[in-house]
């Protein structure tokens, strides 16, 4: 698959072509993440818009010993060095792609405001622009994304044995860690935190106070789906907890 970073592209520009498109989406960065352990190889990169771009929709890593065929296309993953600036490319032509098509969807995002688009295929760079005034080492606030980030932290995490998302978050942040009842609150598990169904109230005034006091019952854990800043908040303390280490060593 290959994945797309920025603005929605017309599909009747890419129609012949299998195109992923980046979803804020914490639930399928969780799922992904269990296929493609090796892409914590790029996690130390400077730019996590590019770390956003390789990992979303991944359809998995290839087996290592691949070959490059006939036709001079590698078919094995690429993974970048984790110093120094080099990633690898390879050519829309050698790909046998349609550069018209591929330029027009460059095109179409530069025109509706978008800052960077990058094309890979098994990780190598097909194409990359970048629009207003961005470059390469361009750092942005990526808010809400950065729940993605985390949710394909806690895929590694479990891959290693460090957690398992079903695991009450009690565990990991003790008991009346919110102002539920405490048979309520260990309703409340890591998947739950993750896919935004924890059951606490979303309607309180800061959504981003982690506070116990802020951190009321609504509905049984997994019977609602809100979008929620605080619980997802806690996750940082649940994966230092679980680890030993801050999601920034």
């Amino acid at each position: 698959m290959y994945v797309l970073r920025g603005a929605n592209i017309p599909t009747n520009l890419l129609k012949e072509r299998n195109f992923g498109v980046i979803l804020d989406c914490p639930s399928i960065f969780y799922e992904n993440s269990k296929q493609i352990i090796k892409m914590r190889k790029i996690i130390n990169k400077s730019s996590i818009f590019i770390l956003l771009t390789t990992v979303i929709l991944s359809t998995g890593c290839k087996k290592e010993n691949q070959t490059t065929p006939d036709n001079g296309v590698p078919n094995d993953y690429y993974f970048p060095p984790l110093s120094g600036t080099q990633w690898d490319g390879i050519g829309a032509n050698q790909l046998g792609w349609d550069t018209t098509k591929l330029n027009e969807a460059f095109a179409y995002a530069g025109s509706k405001n978008t800052y960077g688009l990058i094309v890979l295929k098994d990780g190598r760079i097909v194409k990359e622009q970048y629009w207003n005034n961005w470059n390469q080492n361009t750092r942005y606030y990526l808010a809400s994304a950065g729940k993605s980030v985390m949710a394909f932290l806690f895929g590694i995490a479990q891959h290693d044995g460090l957690i398992n998302i079903n695991d009450k978050t009690s565990q990991y942040l003790g008991e009346h860690w919110s102002s539920l009842p405490l048979a309520k609150e260990n309703l409340i598990s890591i998947k739950n935190q993750l896919t935004m169904t924890s059951g606490l109230d979303d309607g309180v005034p800061d959504d981003n106070c982690i506070d116990s006091a802020c951190l009321i019952y609504k509905a049984d854990a997994s019977s609602r789906w809100a979008y929620h800043n605080a619980p997802y908040l806690l996750l940082h303390d649940v994966l230092t907890e679980a680890s030993g280490q801050t999601i920034n060593a």
